[in-house]
């Protein structure tokens, strides 16, 4: 369970949340990436982050499979190359979740900024069509509140829960049957916005281990010939066996 920005609390989070879901006996190890921004929001903040997800799978090698727990996935091609157990990225959990549950959904983000990035990853997804749109919160704008990560929950920062639910309000006037939270640090809040708004909110995350663990389980693996063939890289000491 990689996350990709430097919030150990949000790590340990994204490791229970697992746990409560992967069948009895499965081990979780939770890396945080140290070196990396404390929110990733930017492209600047991806291509900082991306660098510390790729040496933290190459540390952790013999794992059975990797979640990387970040919607916009980064680096998330380049652990393919670097590794034959299966990678699941957040944004493609969260998709799949919602598009199980849901005819139509709306997007909860944290930036405006932010907003173009998750239509085109909508769009490579196939999932646009389905997105009635996006709504970003721009936590650090709401009096009381900060930026997202594990420690933002409905006591402590009622001022972003309730622009979460205005926000996803909007979305479901427009058309939406659910909400994606389209950032893992708004996934505490995921079970008490679903309960005000009576809809399914999708953040991807117990999903996602149990989509990774599945893959595993079921046998298969990240192919290692054509676009995800062992990189060529010498400090990339990919190991077939």
């Amino acid at each position: 369970m990689i996350n990709p920005n430097s919030d150990e609390s949000l790590t340990s989070y994204l490791r229970e949340v697992a746990l409560r879901v992967l069948p009895q006996g499965s081990e979780v190890e939770g890396v945080t990436c140290a070196n990396s921004p404390r929110v990733i929001e930017t492209s600047t903040d991806q291509v900082l982050a991306s660098v510390e997800i790729l040496r933290a799978t190459m540390a952790s090698s013999n794992q059975d499979a990797f979640f990387v727990a970040c919607f916009g996935e980064p680096a998330i091609m380049s652990l393919r190359e670097v590794t034959r157990a299966p990678v699941v990225g957040l944004g493609t959990a969260a998709l799949v979740q919602a598009r199980l549950v849901t005819s139509r959904f709306g997007l909860l983000t944290t930036l405006e900024r932010g907003v173009p990035s998750l239509w085109s990853q909508l769009e490579t997804a196939g999932a646009r069509a389905a997105c009635v749109g996006i709504r970003a919160v721009n936590p650090q704008a709401v009096q009381g509140s900060a930026a997202p990560d594990s420690d933002v929950t409905k006591d402590r920062f009622p001022a972003l829960a309730e622009r979460l639910e205005e926000r996803a309000r909007e979305l479901l006037v427009e058309g939406a049957d659910g909400i994606i939270l389209a950032c893992a640090g708004f996934s505490p809040m995921s079970a008490t916005l679903a309960a005000a708004l009576d809809v399914p909110v999708c953040d991807g995350v117990a999903l996602g281990a149990c989509i990774a663990h599945g893959l595993w389980a079921s046998g298969v693996w990240t192919s290692k010939t054509g676009a995800y063939a062992w990189s060529d890289a010498s400090w990339a000491k990919p190991d077939p066996s």
